[in-house]
């Protein structure tokens, strides 16, 4: 009788309310569910299936975990768990396992498997695992560690990139941009880019010789990492407003060194320039048009390069005509001629320009070839090679 008196006195109080539809109201005289609470609820543990938990402000874990079967959803708004976690929206599905541990930073794990999911191995680090192995890590010195747990600190001797990938195979070690366009000139871009700025966002201009960005190859000595070649941009030039004049530097380590050499450069201007042979890289003059071809009956050219056709004018009268076009005619001029060994054309040759006023011009260059042995006419050629350098 006492217990039925003090229900009702709960009930008048409307700290219990129980509607026609059978819902409980506990704190709340307009209960929406079987159950529904406003205020603080403690338990020891708490267990559900199928269970749906809305408008909850705080969730407060006494012991060091809250397990829910089968694969419900929580909602949680406003989420404080001892300070460790705090979110304005935290949607969570399919969770077996929500642990502190007794001394360790919380995890977050669909499996339950401490290596699967979400959790935090370390003082201000964050990580991420699948297949029960940790895939990705953000560590406590803000570094992106993808296939390691361990940051290295060996390039260069002690630099340690802010983003690292390190595997076994092509598949965990490999870096892919896609672009996906059907506009000819929209293309995957990696930028390198270098301000004179000395904080986080700012623009100031750099000068001529400043390094803009570089591609490193490094190779191990068996202590730590040394360059064996790289590719490096620079400034060409003084830059300004839609200015950058820019070079290509391209640097191989001898053998015996640890220091990279520059080998070749492309410069503003499109120079190219390399060590050919003297010591030190200068400018290449390349040859603009050569061709290998045989001068006798019908003219058949055997290699060619920038070279369209040969105009047989007589003979051992030619005309080289150029695919594309030079500058001008003030090119030098390589010419040779030969014979095959056999009867009159056993004795060596010579060419020489022809003798009218204008032998060449951009598009063509015309020259004789004539026996070697005193006669002063002309003779048609087994072997004719022609340069053109300019």
């Amino acid at each position: 009788m006492t217990r039925a008196r003090d229900l009702a006195r709960i009930a008048n109080s409307n700290a219990l309310t129980i509607d026609s539809s059978g819902n409980v109201g506990i704190g709340s005289t307009v209960p929406t569910s079987k159950l529904s609470v406003v205020g603080v609820v403690s338990a020891t543990s708490f267990f559900g299936s199928g269970v749906n938990l809305t408008g909850i402000s705080s969730v407060s874990f006494a012991t060091t975990s809250f397990g829910l079967s089968g694969s419900p959803n929580i909602t949680v708004t406003g989420v404080n768990a001892s300070g460790v976690v705090t979110a304005t929206n935290l949607v969570v599905s399919g969770v077996t396992t929500v642990s502190a541990g007794s001394t360790a930073a919380p995890s977050i794990s669909p499996s339950g498997d401490s290596n699967t999911g979400i959790f935090f191995p370390a003082a201000d680090t964050i990580a991420f695992g699948e297949g029960g192995a940790e895939s990705v890590r953000i560590d406590s010195s803000g570094r992106f560690l993808v296939g390691t747990s361990t940051a290295r600190s060996t390039y260069f001797g002690t630099e340690s990139p802010a983003i690292q990938v390190e595997g076994t195979s092509n598949n965990t070690s490999s870096l892919s941009i896609t672009r996906n366009s059907n506009t000819t000139l929209a293309r995957a871009l990696l930028v390198l880019a270098k301000t004179r700025g000395t904080s986080v966002g700012s623009t100031t201009i750099i000068q001529n010789g400043d390094a803009c960005g570089s591609i490193e190859f490094q190779g191990s000595d068996g202590v730590q990492f040394h360059q064996a070649a790289s590719i490096q941009g620079e400034i060409d030039g003084t830059p300004g407003v839609s200015d950058m004049p820019g070079r290509l530097i391209f640097l191989t380590t001898p053998d015996g060194s640890a220091t990279p050499a520059e080998q070749m450069r492309l410069d503003s201007s499109g120079n190219l320039k390399f060590n050919s042979g003297y010591g030190s890289v200068a400018i290449a003059y390349g040859c603009r048009a050569w061709v290998n071809f045989n001068g006798t009956g019908t003219v058949a050219i055997r290699a060619s390069g920038n070279v369209s056709s040969i105009t047989d004018n007589g003979t051992g009268d030619y005309t080289v005509n150029f695919t594309t076009a030079l500058v001008d005619a003030n090119y030098a001029t390589c010419l040779t001629g030969g014979g095959d060994g056999t009867g009159y054309g056993s004795f060596p040759r010579t060419a020489e320009m022809y003798s009218a006023a204008t032998p060449t011009t951009s598009s063509t260059c015309r020259f004789w070839t004539k026996q070697g042995s005193g006669s002063p006419g002309t003779e048609d050629s087994p072997y004719v090679n022609v340069a053109i350098f300019r």
